[in-house]
């Protein structure tokens, strides 16, 4: 009986008993934390890692088996944490003290339509891997994430449903293959930093000034060609750089023709950072570009000074001052006049 008794307790005391649709696992590799005392893990969140390393089965990372048992098991796939048996956080970069170096899960092809199964996943950081093609839908129901980290991939193009995420505070996805961001971004009213540097957009969408907790942009090394009109509505310390050195924004090294915008007395951008080869070069005040400058522009003028209640466009300010206003108007008559 005592025996009996002692084995009961020993069961009781690793966890033994989990509740329905919950597994128990008793070797947890040292790249997983868990924040409470279970050793029990959701099923379905243990399934959806068990599937990335199944279609990756050729391309995983043989470091990853931390017991070197020959097979991956999900909690050996990157750097995990786990709440009352919940996945949080998966990272499939991380810095591994024993080797010294950086491991990558080197998960590859398109990202598998399950990963919308973690439903309470906070964090997901899958840098430096080789996936390509595009973001499935389903990764608008992670309700809960805050954190997407994408850089150093070759991903093609982000889901309208990615407009769900209403808590993302950070999406970050340079080095990548996009050609174009969703319109609906402007509903991610949460978001902090947004960076698509090294990409291969070639418009940025209009909705994008009104995310308004945004404070960092970073669009480096595009193909852009026009800038939102009301680009400076964005709550950014324009001019500022950050604690790493980088600017809050960033357009440089795109194909953007002058004028440029001024934020908060910053011009945003200038002609040496952009590929202005292409541009073609109006003369001042030629406000409808067509090749002149005359009475039309005057008329143009003259619109948006009474409808539009912002003090700085682009061509409009035609004596550098800063503002548009009737200044401008007999600015642009004496340079028609001395035409």
């Amino acid at each position: 009986k005592i025996i009996y008794l002692l084995s009961i307790f020993s069961l009781m005391s690793v966890g033994w008993g989990c509740d329905e649709g919950y597994t128990e696992l008793l070797d947890i590799p040292e790249s997983v934390t868990v924040t409470d005392s279970s050793n029990c893990f959701f099923q379905s969140d243990l399934d959806v890692l068990q599937h990335l390393i199944s279609i990756n089965i050729e391309t995983s990372n043989p470091y990853l088996d931390e017991n070197n048992n020959g097979n991956i098991e999900p909690l050996e796939l990157g750097r995990q944490e786990w709440n009352e048996g919940r996945l949080f956080v998966l990272e499939c970069l991380y810095f591994d003290n024993e080797y010294n170096d950086w491991i990558s899960c080197n998960l590859s092809g398109q990202l598998t339509s399950s990963i919308g199964n973690l439903d309470q996943i906070q964090s997901i950081i899958f840098k430096n891997n080789q996936f390509s093609g595009e973001l499935p839908p389903e990764i608008g129901n992670l309700s809960q994430l805050k954190i997407l980290y994408l850089q150093n991939n070759s991903i093609t193009s982000i889901p309208p449903e990615i407009s769900n995420l209403g808590n993302l505070e950070f999406l970050l996805m340079d080095s990548n293959e996009l050609t174009i961001l969703p319109e609906n971004i402007g509903s991610m009213s949460n978001l902090i930093s947004l960076s698509f540097h090294y990409n291969q957009l070639t418009e940025i969408p209009e909705s994008i000034v009104e995310l308004s907790n945004l404070s960092y942009l970073g669009l480096i090394g595009n193909y852009l060609t026009t800038i939102p009109e009301n680009i400076c509505d964005l709550n950014i310390d324009w001019g500022f750089v950050d604690c790493s050195g980088y600017y809050y924004f960033d357009i440089s090294f795109n194909q953007i023709c002058p004028p440029y915008p001024i934020c908060d007395e910053f011009q945003i951008t200038s002609e040496y950072f952009q590929y202005t080869s292409e541009c073609v070069e109006y003369p001042l005040g030629d406000i409808n570009e067509d090749g002149s400058v005359n009475i039309f522009d005057v008329i143009i003028l003259i619109e948006y000074i009474i409808y539009n209640e912002s003090s700085n466009v682009l061509g409009f300010d035609i004596n550098s001052d800063g503002e548009v206003n009737v200044v401008d108007i007999i600015s642009l008559v004496n340079i028609i006049l001395d035409n």
